[in-house]
């Protein structure tokens, strides 16, 4: 955890390295050797909401990892977004696709502490959308159009949904 005082002109840093493994020998058992993290310093104005902390840390933590494939020929362009959401405080964190059906599921969790509707777009025309639970049981419907979805998100909270392509 780092923060940055205004006053003194510091940024300060904490680290803890904690292990909850058993025990070795007689003492605590203690990670020794190199311990190696990341940091980001990331300047911005306002706060930690209008500066979208949450997004740009992620962003770090999990990058994009992009592969070159060989050349073919395909209907899809030099590019294609498979998957858009919005508003900005809305994230997505899993896609997974069904192997036994043309179904997505989808889950989204809030990171403002802002309720809000979501809307996902995704690259295909959506047959039927439904909200689910962490298991993948669905319940309520939700409204679809052509390729769009929306959800409710509450403050902090997570959105699981089914969507059949």
């Amino acid at each position: 955890m780092g923060y940055y005082s205004d006053t003194a002109r510091n940024v300060k840093l904490s680290l803890i390295l904690g292990y909850g493994g058993p025990a070795r020998g007689k003492g605590p058992f203690y990670l020794h050797g190199i311990n190696r993290f990341k940091y980001t310093i990331y300047p911005h104005v306002g706060d930690w909401r209008k500066a979208k902390t949450v997004r740009r840390a992620l962003e770090v933590n999990t990058p994009l990892i992009a592969f070159a494939t060989e050349v073919h020929k395909g209907g899809l362009g030099r590019q294609k977004s498979f998957v858009r959401i919005s508003p900005s405080n809305a994230i997505l964190s899993a896609m997974i696709c069904s192997r036994e059906s043309k179904e997505l599921t989808l889950r989204l969790f809030e990171t403002e502490g802002r309720a809000c509707t979501a809307t996902i777009r995704l690259h295909k025309t959506i047959k039927e959308a439904w909200e689910s639970d962490l298991r993948g049981r669905k319940s309520k419907s939700l409204t679809v159009r052509g390729n769009s979805v929306e959800g409710a998100l509450r403050p902090w909270g997570l959105l699981c949904m089914k969507v059949a392509l």
